[in-house]
């Protein structure tokens, strides 16, 4: 990857919301891979922006927190 200033807005329907960067978005990892990105960028190639704020502090998904399917949870019931 070549060393380059991040691209900043320029005021259309490209730029990423204020605050944000390309490191910031879902499809980060694509871009950068595929187009040349660097997470620093303010600006998206695409027109409109397909900016998606990545998800960061999701709560864990335990035994605890899946529920079994519907069918399952009533014949638990049934047989208790």
């Amino acid at each position: 990857m070549a060393d380059r200033n991040p691209y900043g807005r320029t005021g259309d329907d490209m730029d990423l919301p204020e605050g944000k960067t390309c490191g910031d978005c879902v499809h980060c990892r694509r871009c950068t891979a595929m187009f040349g990105h660097i997470p620093a960028d303010e600006s998206c190639d695409w027109s409109p922006s397909r900016f998606r704020p990545a998800v960061t502090d999701a709560a864990p998904v335990t035994l605890a927190t899946v529920k079994p399917p519907r069918d399952l949870r009533t014949r638990l019931r049934e047989d208790v």
